[in-house]
Parts: C-alpha cells; sequence; structure tokens
C-alpha cells in the first residue's frame, strides 16, 4: 500500500514538471531498499535469531 500513497503524496506536492523525475526517484529509492534490505535482514536473523529483524524494522 506504500506506493500508491507515495504516488499520490507527490501528485499532491510535486509540481507537474518535476514530477516524473520525483517518481522516478521514488521507485529506484524503494527498489534499492528491497534489493539492499531483504538480504541484511536475513543475515541479522541468521546470526541473531528470528526476532532480531522485526526489532530493527520496528
Amino acid at each position: 500500500m506504500i506506493p500508491p500513497n507515495s504516488m499520490a503524496a507527490v501528485a499532491d506536492v510535486v509540481s507537474p514538471h518535476r514530477r516524473a523525475h520525483t517518481v522516478g526517484r521514488l521507485m529506484a529509492f524503494n527498489t534499492m531498499a528491497s534489493v539492499i534490505g531483504i538480504p541484511f535482514l536475513a543475515l541479522l536473523a541468521q546470526f541473531g535469531g528470528w526476532r532480531l529483524p522485526f526489532l530493527v524494522i520496528g
């Protein structure tokens, strides 16, 4: 649900001239967070137990 809400916020706040650039950055950071975050949290779970990733995210 975060990407649709983020897109709506961008549409409300950013001028039409800068909107495409802002949406592109938003999607790039979303993808990078998935690519970097999931393996990082898997390592945390391996070394610190299954509760540690939830603690870090929370």
